[in-house]
């Protein structure tokens, strides 16, 4: 099944607005909570099951099957506070759907980038590149930030894994793009636009280079097969290939080899740690600027209160990915 974004966004609104604290919803009224919302019964359980497992939302379950949801988390606030604005939500969708990573994962982080890109928009030029005073300039906020790459799409391959294969592994993607799919996908079905966004690739002319190379054909009914070495090819890749491209921003060459989501989710959260702690260096040099010129600090401690919060909320987090990762 697909996940949905604008579900996603319904359905977390819909849980603010009328879920109320110690009064779970059951199963009958998030069937009822769907109707109202205008989603499929399957549709809204299956993004239940996605917010669940994205730590968004608590429920009770019983053999895996979500049988009421009882709060919205810390996290799933955060994601709604930066989703809730409808400009926001375009963007954050357009982006997702761009670069071809619909997962509650990128959608949090593009969310938050969306979110901050605001704000920093907002705030008064001293907090960029203004200097009140120049024997004691105001610090300027990409002087404290080591990366300055803010694109999403940037460095997802480098065609430097030798795969055994005649292909590189952007190229490969798309045969198990073709494959993946219990019902094969016609020849001229529309190709996914991170192809080109992300990839740079020319998904018809890779196409026919596997139909040459025999690795596909297409039946009599216009529906894109495998032959033999086609499906060799495609189930020593397809897992490990698709989990990189679809829950990561990974470069799929250097992390092929050794991929381990967990391991990468962890990383990435160590890498947050790594990003908030640049933040604060710079509110906290800030604050004392601010304290030295007379000026209203109250934005600047906002700043640094958030930054605190979301360092502790993130440790918390690494040492449970981290204690499941070793119990493994």
């Amino acid at each position: 099944m697909e996940l949905e974004l604008d579900n996603i966004r319904d359905i977390l609104l819909d849980f603010e607005k009328n879920l109320k604290y110690n009064e779970p919803f059951e199963l009958d009224s998030l069937i009822t909570r769907a109707s109202v919302l205008d989603i499929s019964k399957n549709d809204y359980l299956y993004t239940l099951d996605k917010l669940l497992e994205g730590n968004l939302i608590n429920c009770i379950s019983n053999n895996n099957t979500i049988v009421s949801v009882v709060s919205i988390t810390y996290e799933g606030h955060q994601l709604l506070e930066d989703i809730r604005n409808d400009d926001n939500w375009t963007k954050a969708k357009k982006t997702v759907n761009e670069a071809g990573v619909a997962s509650i994962s990128s959608i949090r982080a593009i969310s938050k980038k969306i979110t901050d890109e605001l704000l920093i928009g907002m705030f008064p030029k001293r907090f960029h590149h203004y200097n009140y005073d120049e024997e004691d300039p105001s610090p300027y906020l990409y002087d404290y930030l080591e990366s300055k790459d803010n694109d999403i799409a940037n460095n997802r391959y480098t065609d430097s894994y030798n795969t055994g294969t005649n292909y590189t592994l952007r190229e490969l993607l798309v045969l198990v793009w073709w494959l993946r799919p219990k019902n094969s996908r016609k020849i001229n079905v529309k190709t996914p636009a991170y192809f080109v966004n992300v990839y740079s690739e020319d998904v018809h002319k890779i196409t026919d280079k596997f139909i040459n190379d025999k690795i596909l054909y297409i039946n009599d009914n216009n529906l894109v097969k495998p032959t033999v070495i086609g499906i060799m090819i495609y189930e020593k890749f397809s897992e490990r290939l698709w989990e990189i491209h679809s829950k990561s921003n990974a470069n799929i060459d250097d992390v092929f080899n050794d991929w381990n989501l967990q391991s990468y989710n962890i990383q990435m959260l160590k890498n947050s740690v790594s990003s908030n702690t640049q933040y604060l260096n710079f509110y906290n040099d800030m604050l004392l600027w601010e304290k030295r010129h007379d000026k209203n600090t109250t934005v600047t401690q906002l700043h640094i209160d958030y930054y605190v919060t979301e360092q502790e909320r993130i440790k918390d987090k690494i040492q449970s990915l981290e204690h499941e990762f070793k119990s493994l």
